[in-house]
């Protein structure tokens, strides 16, 4: 069934005449799923008001049409605008536009227009020209995501410029368009000491704002927010920590409302760093496919200054960091990559004489394949992924089964998972898998600090599931996804001690100090029902990217995708965000 819409004409009498016959365009009547309409939609029925009674009966009703959602479950839209005179008005008047809102934004686009009728003025001045009126509907109507408004259209017979009862002809239903609030996503405070301004710039196609509302929805310090009832609202100086997201809420004269989130970075002077990763602010997060490009997840993303990294096992892809311009810059299963510092490195052996990340085979870059010594750390050019200067390690890195020489006394040891990460001028890397020492096969966890600039081993521990807790050894136990590899964050240096946030093999997520061997839980709800397992941030700790395996965070009809979030800036324990990444009620 075609989306057509009905044409529908002002019939005027051009002499002296008797009430005058209309066409009656009815309110929207929704239509069932069916054969009118596959996913269902509205009915608009339409005829000629022969009784002048101002009301089509069924005797009265020409035709028949329907407004079909899309394949999407896409809604319908109708607006109108002013048509100047010309060939559709010889004396002007109005259009009315149609159409399925086929990209979901609430917004009739011109792409989305399947067609427009007319309501012109009459060509003879004396007859009065033609007046619409406005009239607020119901806001809360889900066919419009603005709700909607009744417009009364009639001839302004008697000259006064306003269409009273008596001067209306008929009437039909559009669609609110919600104010239009133009606000940056993200803003970086340059000094704490100062006064913090924030202004949004709103306005309304077919009405006026009548309000603006901010509030803070996530802040690790209490913020006092004046002029919060304005377009720009100011936050006080003081010793702020790490950042905070903002709500607005603009609502229109009809009812139609836009909200708005922005993340402030108290990354400036005056401002504290934030220390610790919590979770994410659900309402900020966005996503995209990668499945068909990347395949499936080998240890996250890898953000850099310029972009964020995909190691897939079809390919390594990139895309910038509002996470347009997806490519394929590398083979498959790149399993070396890291950032220090918002620069890309790698993992790296001397066994392998390629000079670009491009130039490897599939494999090759398999960080538990058939390279088991890693005893370098490259900085890559990400211009064209060129591995350049290289550091080589005082202690290699070694994976799978070699042997181990502790205190003169030589052991097997077996790794099959590795986490590694990077902060300031500390590489950490975490292996998990057991030894086998003389009294038996003990599971274990091996945390080894590097230097980035020399290669030193700094230090080197190895923890062991016996002789301890249980519960303690499995809180910070890492776990992998469905590799061998994860890269995490560090997210602070305390005294010089690196911590690393990563979710467990409980699925709670966890701060770990690789000095201290302790654990904290910092989040026991986030992400807990989806399969996500590593987070790499950016911009001071303040956005987070990771990937998602099941469409938790927007609904991407996909099972891999690549997702960006503000963070939240305080504890998760009280469950801010519930298990799905949602705010809980």
């Amino acid at each position: 069934m075609s989306n057509r819409v009905i044409a529908f004409t002002l019939l005027t009498c051009l002499g002296a005449c008797a009430a005058e016959p209309t066409v009656q365009l009815n309110s929207w009547t929704a239509e069932a799923a069916g054969d009118n309409c596959a996913l269902g939609g509205l009915k608009v029925t339409a005829g000629i008001d022969t009784s002048n009674d101002g009301v089509l009966d069924g005797a009265e009703v020409t035709t028949t049409e329907y407004l079909c959602n899309g394949a999407a479950g896409a809604s319908h839209l109708t607006g109108t605008v002013a048509e100047p005179a010309g060939d559709n008005c010889v004396r002007g008047g109005y259009k009315v536009n149609f159409g399925v809102d086929a990209n979901g934004d609430g917004a009739l686009g011109d792409d989305e227009v399947t067609a427009s009728e007319y309501l012109c003025n009459p060509e003879r001045p004396t007859e009065g020209n033609l007046l619409m009126k406005r009239s607020s509907g119901d806001a809360a109507d889900t066919r419009c995501a603005g709700g909607y408004v009744s417009v009364s259209y009639g001839f302004d017979l008697n000259g006064d410029a306003e269409l009273s009862a008596e001067e209306v002809t008929g009437a039909f239903n559009v669609c609110n368009a919600q104010p239009d609030v133009t606000l940056p996503s993200s803003i970086s405070v340059e000094d704490c000491g100062q006064n913090i301004e924030v202004t949004a710039v709103a306005t309304d196609s077919d009405g006026s704002v009548v309000s603006y509302e901010w509030s803070v929805t996530n802040a690790a310090t209490e913020l006092t927010l004046t002029n919060s009832d304005t377009a720009t609202v100011s936050i006080g100086s003081g010793d702020h920590i790490g950042g905070a997201s903002l709500r607005l809420v603009v609502t229109d004269d009809t009812g139609g409302v836009t909200n708005k989130y922005v993340t402030l970075i108290f990354a400036g002077v005056g401002c504290v760093p934030v220390e610790m990763f919590y979770g994410v602010l659900p309402e900020s997060c966005t996503g995209i496919d990668i499945e068909d490009m990347a395949g499936d997840d080998r240890g996250g993303a890898i953000v850099t200054s310029q972009y964020v990294y995909y190691n897939g096992d079809r390919s390594l892809v990139r895309a910038d960091l509002d996470l347009g311009g997806l490519m394929t810059v590398g083979p498959e299963d790149v399993d070396v990559l890291f950032s220090v510092s918002g620069t890309l490195h790698a993992l790296w052996s001397s066994e392998l004489n390629f000079l670009t990340i491009a130039e490897a085979r599939d494999g090759d870059l398999d960080i538990t394949g058939d390279v088991q010594v890693w005893d370098q750390i490259a900085l890559v050019d990400e211009d064209g992924l060129t591995v350049g200067a290289k550091t080589t390690l005082s202690e290699p890195i070694r994976f799978r089964e070699h042997a181990v020489l502790v205190d003169g006394e030589s052991f097997t040891r077996r790794v099959w998972d590795v986490l590694f990460a990077a902060s300031g001028n500390v590489l950490v890397v975490l292996r998990r898998g057991y030894d086998n020492l003389p009294g038996g096969r003990q599971d274990m966890v091996v945390t080894s600090l590097y230097n980035l600039e020399t290669g030193e081993l700094i230090s080197s521990s190895v923890r062991y599931r016996s002789g301890q807790n249980q519960e303690t050894f499995s809180t910070y136990e890492f776990e992998t996804q469905e590799t061998n590899f994860v890269s995490a964050p560090v997210v602070s240096m305390t005294d010089g001690e690196p911590v690393l946030v990563y979710r467990n093999q409980s699925g709670t997520w966890t701060a770990y100090n690789a000095v201290q061997g302790t654990a904290e839980v910092v989040s026991t709800t986030f992400v807990d029902d989806c399969d996500v397992w590593s987070v790499n941030l950016a911009f001071g700790n303040t956005v987070a990217y990771f990937h998602d395996e099941g469409g938790c965070f927007t609904g991407l009809d996909t099972d891999e995708s690549l997702i960006r979030c503000d963070v939240l800036f305080s504890s998760n324990l009280d469950q801010l965000v519930d298990d799905r990444g949602s705010s809980a009620p």
